[in-house]
């Protein structure tokens, strides 16, 4: 194998190695709490009296979805290493892993596919099925477009690629489950799925939210070089028609709300004035509303217990196949 494609095949296993245990210190997530200060809990509803001389019948057992995955063969010569990297590390097995705690009422389905040579990552139903796709195309891009050495701020190469994949999983997860659990929107639906990614990665807490928002912030680099010195930025109308926000938007929405969770653990984007004092003021506000409405849509959804064990898990790794023996036979090569 070439050098370029022995980076690439490690490159793109960093998905799912860097939430190991040993990459990072695991950082448990500080729980919500109310006004008094107890944890927030799904309260239980109060049991109904059956009527007298009637013995209630036992409750039939929930059933929920199941989250369906698949690693579509590409189609391209060009993706197949891209695509026997992903499954030989299972990516997608990982974030099955991850997504496990939302209580689903149908199936929801993970694949990774070819998408005729565009960059992207979308949800939508495929035969009335909902679906999240991550395009070959789009874990190549941020593949091509990593640092060839840590970042200002101290986030390693692969610390960036994964911030990245998993903020775009999660947007598209946030799709899924505004659909699934037919959520309403007020506002863009765009907006929304970027939100509830960016809260969904702060339950990591720590120093690993931390390097998982600023991995995923480096998307934006491209589009925000300058962030101090009041740069000025030239756009086309047409540009602000899109139902996506402008990536300058997303970059500072992305930002403030890890700015507004953690003051302490994101001070530095306040201090280098990377964020706007004006909008630093606000940005714990931001992150409030955005828990309250998590805590009333999503929560009842989420088994808290679950949810604390991924927070709380190491993600080992899918260890790596030792190279086959010299004289091994060809079927083991």
């Amino acid at each position: 194998m070439s050098k370029v494609g022995r980076m690439l095949l490690s490159l793109l296993a960093a998905i799912a190695v860097v939430l190991a245990s040993g990459a990072w210190t695991v950082v448990t997530a500080r729980p919500d709490t109310d006004s008094s200060g107890e944890a927030l809990r799904l309260a239980d509803a109060p049991a109904q009296e059956s009527p007298a001389g009637e013995q209630a019948a036992p409750a039939a057992p929930e059933e929920l979805g199941r989250i369906h995955i698949e690693y579509v063969p590409p189609k391209k010569p060009s993706h197949q290493r891209t695509y026997e990297a992903i499954k030989s590390r299972r990516v997608l097995e990982r974030l099955k892993e991850i997504f496990s705690p939302f209580r689903l009422p149908e199936d929801l389905y993970i694949k990774t596919l070819d998408c005729d040579g565009k960059p992207n990552t979308y949800f939508d139903r495929e035969e009335d099925r909902p679906t999240v796709k991550l395009c070959y195309e789009y874990l190549k891009a941020i593949h091509d477009k990593m640092p060839k050495k840590p970042t200002s701020a101290g986030i390693a190469p692969a610390e960036v690629l994964v911030g990245q994949f998993l903020f775009a999983a999660a947007h598209e997860l946030g799709h899924a489950l505004f659909d699934i659990y037919n959520i309403p929107i007020f506002g863009r639906q765009e907006d929304a799925a970027d939100q509830f990614a960016t809260y969904f990665i702060l339950q990591f807490g720590g120093e690993r939210a931390r390097r998982l928002i600023l991995g995923a912030a480096y998307s934006y680099t491209g589009f925000v070089k300058q962030l101090t010195g009041n740069p000025k930025v030239t756009l086309p109308l047409a540009a602000f028609s899109s139902d996506h926000g402008q990536p300058e938007q997303r970059y500072y929405n992305l930002i403030c709300i890890s700015y507004g969770y953690a003051p302490k653990v994101f001070a530095e984007a306040a201090d280098q004035k990377y964020l706007p004092s004006a909008r630093a003021k606000v940005c714990e506000l931001e992150y409030q509303n955005l828990r309250y409405a998590v805590k009333t849509l999503m929560n009842p959804h989420i088994d808290p217990a679950l949810a604390q064990k991924v927070i709380d898990a190491g993600f080992a790794p899918a260890p790596t196949p030792p190279p086959p023996a010299k004289n091994a036979p060809q079927s083991l090569k």
